[in-house]
Order: C-alpha cells, then sequence, then structure tokens
C-alpha cells in the first residue's frame, strides 16, 4: 500500500520546484493543494507544568521554571543574559 504524502509535504515539494524552476515556468500551473486539517495544539496544564519543575534538578529546574512562570519559547529563555533579569 502506497503511503500518500502529508498535505504539508505536498506544499514543501511544490514551492521548492517553484524556487528551482522559477515563477516564469510555474505560473500557468493550476494546481489544487489538499486541505491542512487544524489540530488543537496540546499544552501542559498547571499541575503538569508543576510535575515537570519539581522533577528537574539544578540549572533545569530555573529554566522549567522560567519558561512555565513567563511563557518565553525556550530560544527566548536560552538566550537571557543576567543583566536581562531585572
Amino acid at each position: 500500500m502506497k503511503k500518500l504524502l502529508s498535505p504539508k509535504s505536498v506544499r514543501n515539494i511544490v514551492g521548492l520546484l517553484t524556487q528551482i524552476l522559477g515563477k516564469k515556468h510555474c505560473s500557468t500551473w493550476e494546481l489544487r493543494f489538499p486541505e491542512i486539517p487544524i489540530k488543537e495544539q496540546r499544552y501542559l496544564n498547571t499541575a503538569e507544568m508543576q510535575q515537570v519543575v519539581n522533577a528537574a534538578k539544578g540549572q533545569w529546574r530555573v529554566l522549567w521554571a522560567t519558561l512555565a512562570g513567563t511563557g518565553t519559547r525556550i530560544s527566548e529563555a536560552i538566550g537571557l543574559h543576567v543583566g536581562d533579569v531585572d
């Protein structure tokens, strides 16, 4: 049985082909893309996040507590300097 590509993969491949071939060659294509289903992102509730923070040790505990308390992304938290914290 053939495994079909996901709608996102199809869009990525067509986008890459468009970049390689140029819009001049692709402007006449009449494409209909499959719909991308909207899925709600799962997140940790307060109790689950508290379990993560409590299970962490050392500097990891501080990192998880910062993420949970501020809502920052991991890349934002990792980029913080001591002078950034007031």
